[in-house]
Parts: structure tokens; C-alpha cells; sequence
């Protein structure tokens, strides 16, 4: 029996519809469009606002530090060819008097490039609380319990070629969701910011994990994949956004004589065994 990925989507019909649609979208149990519109405007504000030094700044650094050298460099070659000669600062007053400019301007705007990026960085702090406390609203409006577990979920797109199956359209062979994770004690729930996906525990048969090795896009938890929890996983990265990591969960649940199944990184392989009482089994 073939099994589908909750959150697996056909990219060809994603480009025709122009919607975002999942092969397991039948779990959906609620959404609030408006919460997705919102975060994207959220994520659209913070992009903006990127740190880029002032363009005045930016132009007098650089030319207070190259007239800072040319002014060392003179005085090198002028010492050197008038060794008699006290220096070139004392018989050119007017090269002293620009040197000193030259370096202040330097200084100066190093100094300020530091005080407009510690200012900078303050402002983002603020922004991202204020961020967090959006965020907890949307998931408060959704219906989402404060107490939710933080779980990556591992997202596949795809392509169906001509014989009929399905090839991975991406460089990497996950994207990473950040999603809730939660039990009412009769169903294992899933959520994004904007939709609540319900899984029964009668209908979930088994927890698989395996120990391939595997890429995704994205890094979600707030400590460092370098860190000591996380070592047994073999993890690293690249500078493009890829983290590679060892071993893939798998949640299958049976619904109207379909097998699905949701992929998770094996890190989160302690989450799920709490929410849904399983034992995992090897493949």
C-alpha cells in the first residue's frame, strides 16, 4: 500500500491553482485564512527592515580610511627620500592638517557605524517581541493550547513524472515546518498559524523512524543544531540554508482505507512518543 505524505505537495498543481494545498488536507478540522495574511505581512515588515548603514556613513568610513593610508604611505616615501628631513608632517603642515581630518573622519564614522548597528540590533529585539506576542495571539484566536509543543515538521514537493510517479522537485529532499503540536486526548494535532490539522489516536497504527540521512530547508529551533541534545543526529549545514541530519519519523494514521503517514526529523522522536504513546518501531 502506497503511503501519502500529510505534507506533500504536487508543484504542478500548486503553479495551476496558484494556492497552497497539502495531499492530506482532508485533517484539516479549522483555518483562519486572515491569520496567514497577517503573518506574511509580519514577515514581510521584518524583511524590510534588514540593517543597511546610512549611505553617508558607509561613504565616509571609506574615504576617511583610504585617506588615511595614502597619508601613512606618504610619509613612508617622503621619509624615505629625504632621510635629512624631519618629516613630511612638519615641512607640509597642510599634509598634518589633512591627515588629522582623514583620520577623525575615519574614526568618526566607525565609531557611529557601531552605535547605529547597537541601536539597530535594540530595535529588532523589540520588533521580535512584539513579533512573538502577534504570533500567540494568532495561535490563541485559532484555539491552540499555550502549552503546545514546538515541532518540526519535514514538508516534500513533488512532481509526477510520466509513468506516474512521484519525483522530489526540490534541491533538498524536505522543507522544515514550524508547527504546535498537542493532544486533547482523544486526537494528535498539528498546527500552523493559520490552520489545525486532527489526527485520532484510534486512527494513528504506528510510529516508524529510520536512519537515513537526510537534507532540509530551514532550522527552526531556537538553540543551535550544534548543540549538545542534538549530537547523536549527526547534524550540520551549509551556508545556503540545507541542514543534514540522521534518521526520519514517521506517524502513519489510516483514514477511509488510505494509509497516510507525517515525516519528522528523528529529533523530535521524544515528542512524538509523549503526545501519542508509542513505541517507535524500526524500518
Amino acid at each position: 500500500m502506497d503511503v501519502i505524505n500529510v505534507f506533500a505537495m504536487n508543484a504542478d498543481n500548486e503553479k495551476a491553482k496558484g494556492s497552497f494545498a497539502f495531499d492530506g488536507d482532508c485533517f484539516i478540522t479549522k483555518s483562519f485564512d486572515e491569520n496567514a495574511e497577517q503573518y506574511d505581512k509580519i514577515l514581510s515588515e521584518s524583511s524590510e527592515k534588514d540593517y543597511k548603514p546610512p549611505f553617508w556613513l558607509t561613504i565616509g568610513y571609506k574615504v576617511g580610511w583610504a585617506a588615511t593610508i595614502v597619508h601613512m604611505v606618504l610619509f613612508f616615501i617622503y621619509d624615505a627620500a629625504f632621510p635629512e628631513s624631519s618629516s613630511i608632517f612638519s615641512d607640509l603642515p597642510i599634509v598634518a592638517v589633512t591627515a588629522i581630518v582623514s583620520c577623525f573622519l575615519w574614526v568618526s564614522c566607525a565609531v557611529a557605524g557601531v552605535v547605529k548597528r547597537r541601536d539597530y540590533e535594540k530595535e529588532n529585539k523589540a520588533r521580535e517581541g512584539e513579533d512573538e506576542r502577534r504570533l500567540k495571539l494568532f495561535y490563541k484566536k485559532l484555539g491552540v493550547p499555550e502549552g503546545a509543543n514546538n515541532i518540526d515538521v519535514l514538508c516534500g514537493i513533488y512532481r509526477i513524472d510520466k509513468k506516474g510517479k512521484r519525483k522530489n522537485a526540490m534541491a533538498s529532499d524536505f522543507m522544515s515546518l514550524d508547527m504546535k503540536a498537542y493532544t486533547d486526548g482523544e486526537s494528535f494535532m498539528l498546527a500552523d498559524i493559520s490552520t489545525i490539522y486532527t489526527f485520532p489516536l484510534e486512527n494513528i497504527c504506528a510510529l516508524k523512524k529510520t536512519d537515513r540521512r537526510v537534507c532540509m530547508v530551514g532550522w527552526n529551533k531556537t538553540e543551535s543544531y550544534r548543540d549538545e541534545k542534538y549530537r547523536e543526529y549527526k547534524i550540520n549545514g551549509d551556508n545556503k540554508g540545507n541542514v543534514y541530519f540522521k534518521g526520519v519519523a514517521s506517524l502513519q494514521i489510516k483514514k477511509d482505507r488510505t494509509l497516510y503517514e507525517i515525516l519528522f526529523p528523528a529529533y523530535e522522536i521524544n515528542t512524538l512518543i509523549k503526545l501519542t504513546g508509542l513505541t517507535p518501531q524500526g524500518e
